[in-house]
């Protein structure tokens, strides 16, 4: 009876990254692991950050890895010639690269238990960002302190830098007009 009622439903599932990740990565047939991208509700770029992230995890052996990541950097080459000349028939080879490719890759299946991550690369990058955004700003009044460019005037912060940690350099600090938080960062 039940299985009747589910018979009778149209509506297509989605599938979580995690369960695909563990049908890339744990099958032992291509053929388990070519449809594991075909449900998920999840944009391609994240997929390969996905993958990107939680290759090394899973893939111990160096010959394995590397092979793996062979395959996901040529499923970048076609993504990249997608975006570039709109050849959208490309995305087959892509599913078939991300899926078959690297599970294709292992040597053995790795038996332990792996937990799978999103990428920190994003928030990496945001970081880093936002470091470089202080730099900036503190470069860009020293620019209109000294009657030169912000981007020269750049490679002078870390000069300041070491003056305000050793000195103190107050004077400094209140010619340039720098706020709390840019004497901070000078003072790291």
């Amino acid at each position: 009876m039940y299985s009747d009622i589910t018979s009778l439903s149209d509506r297509k599932r989605t599938e979580t990254i995690m369960s695909a990740l563990v049908k890339i990565f744990k099958s032992s047939s291509v053929e388990n692991a070519l449809p594991a991208l075909d449900d998920i509700d999840m944009d391609l770029n994240e997929v390969f950050l996905w993958l990107d992230e939680n290759l090394p995890k899973e893939y111990v052996s160096p010959s394995a890895l590397a092979k793996a990541y062979e395959y996901l950097s040529r499923a970048d080459v076609f993504n990249h010639r997608i975006h570039r000349w709109q050849h959208w028939r490309f995305l087959v080879y892509i599913n078939n690269f991300l899926t078959a490719g690297i599970s294709s890759a292992k040597d053995k299946k790795n038996m332990e238990f792996v937990e799978y991550k999103p990428t920190t690369r994003i928030l990496k990058l945001w970081m880093t960002k936002q470091k470089l955004a202080q730099k900036k700003e503190i470069a860009e009044k020293l620019g209109i302190a000294t009657h030169c460019s912000a981007s020269s005037s750049f490679e002078y912060v870390a000069y300041l830098q070491q003056m305000v940690k050793k000195s103190g350099g107050e004077e400094m600090i209140k010619e340039l007009g720098l706020n709390e938080e840019e004497v901070e960062w000078l003072r790291k």
